[in-house]
């Protein structure tokens, strides 16, 4: 097993290597755990609405990773940059980007009525981050 660096930590269920903060932030679990225990509902201490993310908005995010992969890190593998929409921009066409659009909007309509913990590509978080980790979207 690989020893963390100063950025990584050990998930406490499969001892995988994660991002510190998603550790943190997920109670010292990697994303796959957390939404393990969370299916399971091995853990009552876990509560938050899980959050259907549209397929445009999913594939963006799946094309979108750059740090790690959303099994392992979830949020803080996917860039939401001017970078990575234009990628994404650049390899689909116009209506894709409306669909994707649209996907995004149901998303923040979803998440201005939630005032709970949320799990958002495999983190348990706050609908507040969701909407800061997503607003470059909305600016394009």
């Amino acid at each position: 097993m690989n020893r963390p660096t100063h950025t990584q930590a050990i998930c406490t269920i499969c001892g995988a290597s994660v991002l510190k903060s998603t550790a943190t932030r997920n109670g010292g679990l990697c994303a796959s755990c957390i939404k393990y225990v969370y299916d399971q509902s091995l853990n009552p201490r876990i509560d938050a609405l899980e959050i259907e993310i549209g397929d445009h908005l999913m594939s963006f995010f799946e094309e979108s990773q750059v740090h790690c992969v959303i099994e392992c890190c979830g949020m803080n593998a996917v860039e939401v940059s001017s970078a990575t929409i234009a990628a994404w921009k650049k390899s689909h066409n116009s209506s894709e980007w409306t669909l994707l659009m649209k996907d995004y909007q149901e998303l923040i309509n979803e998440l201005a009525e939630i005032e709970t913990p949320v799990f958002f590509l495999g983190d348990r978080t706050s609908p507040k981050e969701v909407a800061e980790f997503t607003k470059q979207l909305g600016s394009t």
